[in-house]
């Protein structure tokens, strides 16, 4: 990766939409984890 990449991704077949209180969570070696809760808006 290089500064300004965008890293898009799907989800497999069969999951549902995320609801307030999911934790979306990614992890990359040598850049370290993020995670972002879903909220309401």
């Amino acid at each position: 990766m290089r500064p300004g990449d965008v890293l898009l991704t799907g989800n497999p077949s069969g999951v549902g939409p995320m609801e307030p209180g999911d934790v979306v969570g990614v992890e990359i070696d040598q850049l370290g984890p993020l995670t972002n809760p879903v909220v309401q808006r």
